[in-house]
């Protein structure tokens, strides 16, 4: 019999006592900085952090005042690539949309993860007993016809579902 492995991961909040700006909200706030800046021009901590940083004054500005803020700075070049790879991340592009939505902690993010999964899996799993692939290529101009019939089963789910593929970039439309 082989033993099984456990893996405990604690979180004790150690990056936020000492105002490192590392919640869910920090990082969807800083790629949307990102995805959003002006191509020309290297992006700041202030300009990161801008909506932030009235928000959120008391941890941004002891965050400011702990760190050398003023030296973070991302280069035009870095900032056009991480550009590209956002644009075509779907899961930056579904979870930029659920910003103020009450995922407020990492946790609430991988919970959203999961509904995520399951709805992929839901759909593989459905695709999979029917032997047929829908592929979005072959299909041309009648994609929403043939989702629409794919998704049929899915009942009151079936707009959820075909949202969350199309957010994710697994499933588009024509």
């Amino acid at each position: 019999m082989s033993e099984r492995k456990k893996i405990l991961i604690l979180g004790n909040g150690f990056d936020l006592a000492h105002f490192l700006p590392t919640k869910y909200e920090h990082f969807i706030t800083a790629m949307c900085a990102v995805e959003k800046s002006p191509p020309s021009e290297p992006l700041s901590f202030d300009n990161i952090f801008h909506e932030l940083l009235a928000d959120e004054d008391f941890f941004l500005s002891k965050t400011k005042e702990m760190y050398k803020t003023e030296e973070v700075k991302i280069p035009v070049e870095d900032l056009n690539i991480l550009k590209e790879k956002l644009s075509s991340n779907g899961w930056f592009q579904y979870f930029k949309d659920y910003l103020d939505s009450g995922i407020d902690t990492w946790i609430d993010f991988e919970n959203e993860i999961k509904v995520v999964l399951d709805v992929i899996c839901s759909v593989l799993e459905k695709n999979s007993d029917k032997n047929e692939i829908i592929d979005v290529k072959n299909y041309g101009g009648y994609l929403n016809i043939i989702a629409t019939e794919f998704f049929e089963e899915f009942n009151a789910n079936k707009n959820h579902y075909i949202n969350v593929l199309l957010k994710l970039g697994i499933l588009r439309s024509i």
